[in-house]
């Protein structure tokens, strides 16, 4: 029987939200104090340019950044979920071994035999270097002011939402299968009052801490507000 999905629902009332996250038991100078950079610096660090999972990450940088706008967190897709086509990659490369076996361009002249093997290894590289752009260029990013989602179709054509902080209304951490549990992975959903009223951050790893840390960040930006040192 399959199992259900597990689903982690933080509403995020105004006058309650102060009280709600001191309950999750972050340290006393994280919630107090401390600038929303300073309070992921404790975190994991890690400066792979191929995480998926990237804190304060260096030399990153999308189009629509202000200039005093700073990446708090980057996230992308499991690396789980591109165990499917790197294994039909891997299928495709030494397909064309398997013609000594199986010959089935024995009918073709030697040179359009080989011919052939090099259009079917330029495919695979093609279908490799397509899923591989696909995973790494579509991003879901957490700045000090905004969340990101950039949608990555192809290198003439992604689309960027944006969402300011403060507009986040309702954030949901979902997991379901063995899988995303074991490995510590599922999809962020995201409810703003802005233009983009739903952003998902799908199959992203540790939802769980995504979801606490935006309430984190909603909590500073009230906090913000109050003392008007919005920008």
């Amino acid at each position: 029987m399959a199992e259900e999905p597990k689903e982690e629902k933080i509403k995020i009332p105004k006058k309650k939200l102060r009280k709600e996250l001191e309950q999750m038991e972050w340290p006393s100078d994280v919630l107090h104090g401390k600038s929303k950079v300073a309070k992921i610096r404790d975190e994991h660090h890690t400066r792979n340019p191929l995480a998926a999972f990237s804190v304060l990450p260096e030399e990153v940088e999308f189009e629509t950044q202000d200039p005093e706008e700073k990446i708090l967190l980057l996230a992308r897709r499991h690396l789980m979920t591109n165990l499917k086509w790197m294994l039909v990659g891997v299928l495709m490369l030494v397909a064309p071994f398997w013609l000594n076996y199986f010959p089935i361009l024995a009918f073709l002249p030697s040179r359009f035999q080989l011919v052939s093997v090099v259009m079917w290894y330029l495919l695979t590289i093609g279908f490799l270097l397509e899923n591989f752009l696909s995973w790494y260029f579509n991003v879901y990013i957490v700045t000090d002011e905004r969340i990101i989602d950039v949608d990555f179709y192809s290198l003439i054509y992604k689309r960027i939402s944006a969402a300011k902080i403060d507009h986040i209304e309702d954030v949901t951490a979902t997991t379901g299968g063995a899988a995303r549990n074991l490995f510590d992975f599922g999809t962020v959903s995201i409810q703003t009052a802005g233009e983009k009223r739903e952003f998902e951050f799908e199959d992203v790893p540790h939802p769980a801490r995504i979801v606490k840390f935006l309430n984190l960040m909603i909590m500073e930006e009230e906090k913000e507000k109050m003392e008007g040192r919005i920008r």
